[in-house]
């Protein structure tokens, strides 16, 4: 911080000496140099954020190559296991969940990076919306529910009743889901609480307040200095019962996305005793209007035993129509499965579809030039068009002008089940069934 008040003088002083080599006066120069140190500390302050974020890059570069090699490694292993040794099926069923949750581990990496990056570059938005939070927190602790039950623990709930509140649902859903898993992931025995109430501080808004807290092993106070970096993790048991290792990003991002909504999070543990994780937003914006409680949704999927549906699916990547054409044919679907926007074209001179997958960032013609061709002519253009992208980011910067909807990769069998069944309802798919 610049000093105020303060200058910086460098001072010189020459003696005057007479004939006969006696003193007779001084000559004193003082020269104002607060700018010169001024700019010499901020360059070793740069300096110094320069090694840092230097620093921060290697150890993210580390980190990365450890955490995606290590569930590339059971990918991998598995996967040769299985191609090479004759098992039974209890061993086939092991390698194949291991493979699954390893997968799903690398997922889970991939978007903690994502959110991370986008709130470090400001990119972030908080989308505010009328939001019943007593239910929300509901529907999160019933998701934790099974998982709970299956290590002995028990799940309380003490939520105030309180109106709906205008917050970023999907946001705090995310910091609600980072709290109670890792309070599930690290508790051995006893119980996990979710407390939440609100506080009108005047007529429109107030404070929200919700915690989790756990019977757990407890922090010590040097690793709660800790617990808001990146990447940072501490050895238990999170291994364990099945569930996939986090990637110390969770607590890092959630710290974040509450500041970004005004708030604040903290930390209160003890260790042998448990945490307490809380959660503090103000300035919160209410109504007491009333309106019909939130309901979670509820995906019925049901898979018919005959193959009465036509699927045209376009993907430059061979495997990924593997993967998608088994995924229909366990759905009962026929598919005629092609590598190009072209192939497709002629695909459809040669037979009828009753509904169209395709990728979008393809060579030579994209899914969007696609579906613009397929739209202007007039024996297809009723077919309804679904994009298949991994673009998760840049998704809605593509005109869906010509798409009926678009699901985001990794697929998943229930996404496509999901996406079946609502054609055969006669509905439009909308957006991607992202659960699942």
């Amino acid at each position: 911080e610049p000093r105020v008040n303060h200058f910086d003088f460098l001072v010189t002083a020459e003696p005057v000496i007479d004939v006969d080599g006696k003193l007779i006066n001084i000559v004193e120069c003082a020269v104002n140099i607060t700018d010169i140190n001024e700019g010499m500390r901020q360059q070793e302050m740069a300096m110094k954020a320069a090694l840092e974020a230097d620093r921060t890059k290697s150890f993210f570069l580390a980190t990365m190559s450890h955490e995606i090699r290590t569930p590339l490694n059971v990918v991998i292993g598995y996967s040769e296991l299985l191609q090479k040794k004759q098992l039974d099926d209890r061993e086939q069923k092991e390698y194949l969940q291991s493979i699954h949750c390893a997968g799903n581990a690398l997922l889970l990496l991939i978007n903690d990076i994502l959110d991370l990056s986008k709130i470090e570059a400001s990119q972030m938005q908080i989308v505010v919306a009328k939001t019943d939070f007593t239910a929300l927190c509901k529907e999160i602790c019933s998701l934790f529910q099974l998982p709970s039950e299956q290590k002995g623990l028990s799940i309380k709930q003490q939520l105030s009743s309180m109106p709906y509140l205008f917050v970023d649902q999907l946001r705090l859903r995310q910091v609600l889901l980072n709290l109670m898993g890792n309070a599930v992931k690290f508790t051995e025995r006893g119980s996990i609480t979710l407390e939440a109430h609100f506080t009108r501080d005047n007529e429109s808004a107030g404070t929200l307040e919700f915690s989790v807290s756990d019977t757990g092993p407890g922090i010590s106070p040097e690793n709660q200095e800790k617990l808001f970096t990146p990447f940072v993790q501490f050895a238990t048991s999170r291994y364990n019962e099945g569930l996939p290792p986090g990637t110390g990003l969770g607590l890092s991002i959630s710290s974040r996305l509450v500041k970004k909504m005004g708030g604040d999070i903290s930390v209160a543990s003890t260790l042998g005793v448990g945490s307490r994780f809380t959660v503090s937003i103000p300035n919160v914006a209410y109504s007491i209007e009333q309106e019909e409680a939130y309901q979670p949704p509820e995906i019925s999927v049901v898979i018919p035993d005959k193959h009465d549906l036509s699927f045209l699916i376009i993907d430059d990547v061979p495997m990924n129509l593997k993967v998608l054409s088994a995924m229909l044919n366990k759905c009962h679907v026929r598919t005629t499965a092609v590598t190009s926007a072209a192939q497709a074209l002629e695909a459809l001179e040669q037979d009828s579809f009753d509904l169209i997958l395709t990728d979008i960032w393809m060579p030579q013609m994209t899914g969007v030039e696609f579906a613009a061709a397929v739209k202007e002519n007039d024996r297809h253009q009723d077919i309804p068009i679904i994009a298949v992208t991994a673009d998760i980011e840049n998704h809605q910067n593509f005109c869906m002008q010509n798409f009926a909807g678009v699901i985001l990769k990794p697929l998943t069998l229930k996404k496509i089940a999901s996406l079946v069944e609502s054609l055969r309802n006669q509905q439009i798919y909308p957006s991607d069934p992202t659960s699942g």
